[in-house]
């Protein structure tokens, strides 16, 4: 009798047991498959590509080993995609901008203003995009700081690459005293732009009178670099500028305070 009873409450778990051993098997199917396509795409599609090959793989198998794992639990294809169409029904109009946000983040996927890997400005934040999913992209910033933006304020802000192109423009604020000599000032950040490794040559590096200032004239120096090298060119030639002037005696700017003084007398 207890032989019975213990093979009919084995009879009743088989199919709870399939169902978890198709689901292990289809987690870490999924999982595996996924890297691979990873490393089989690598070298002829963008990283945003990758990523999206990655998670579709990720959860079409998924998928699969799911629907496989229920049909051992008896459970009816038809009535749970019926089921799931009237849900997905309910979750719509719950979650409206959700919908948006990847509606949205379609059109970013395809318009390919901006890819993994590119340096943006957006509302505020500058920093390198971690990943373009389908609610949100990611941002890292210069101080390790993830920012998530919904793709609907995307689409709809303003949104500078920086790194759209190959080459990018340095232009350096540099401030000379009113008894400098202008043309010499140009000689020499000419000179310095001409000497630099990181110069690409072509556009020419140029020197502009912008404004005068209170206490000083402001010039705008500027450089075309590759844009991996945009941080390194600023700081160097920075310093170069720094020391060129200082060793030709170019006046530098002062700043000017003017107090008045009030006194008063006594009636």
């Amino acid at each position: 009798m207890n032989n019975a009873i213990n093979f009919i409450e084995l009879t009743w778990l088989l199919p709870f047991i399939r169902a978890a051993i198709i689901l292990i098997v289809g987690y870490y199917l999924a999982t595996f498959l996924s890297r691979k396509s990873e490393k089989l795409t690598a070298d002829y599609v963008s990283p945003q590509h990758i990523m999206i090959i990655k998670k579709s793989v990720y959860f079409i198998v998924l998928l699969l080993f799911v629907i496989a794992s229920l049909q051992q639990l008896n459970f009816q294809l038809s009535v749970l995609l019926g089921s799931a169409g009237v849900a997905t029904v309910a979750i719509g109009f719950a979650a409206k901008t959700s919908i948006s946000n990847m509606i949205c983040g379609v059109f970013l996927i395809l318009e390919k203003s901006f890819v993994v890997g590119d340096t943006i400005c957006v509302k505020g934040h500058q920093g390198e995009i971690m990943s373009i999913d389908f609610l949100s992209i990611k941002i890292r910033t210069t101080d390790n700081t993830m920012i998530r933006v919904p793709n609907e304020d995307i689409i709809s802000s303003d949104v500078v690459n920086l790194t759209h192109f190959k080459h990018r423009r340095l232009t350096l604020n540099v401030a000379v005293g009113y008894g400098a000599d202008f043309s010499k000032v140009q000689d020499i950040l000419l000179k310095i732009a001409e000497g630099s490794t990181l110069n690409l040559k072509k556009p020419a590096a140029t020197v502009i009178l912008d404004n005068f200032g209170d206490s000083a004239i402001n010039l705008k120096f500027s450089v075309w670099v590759n844009k991996a090298d945009y941080n390194e060119a600023k700081n160097t030639l920075q310093q170069a500028i720094k020391i060129a002037l200082e060793i030709n005696d170019i006046e530098s700017p002062s700043q000017q305070m003017k107090v008045q003084l009030l006194k008063s007398i006594a009636k």
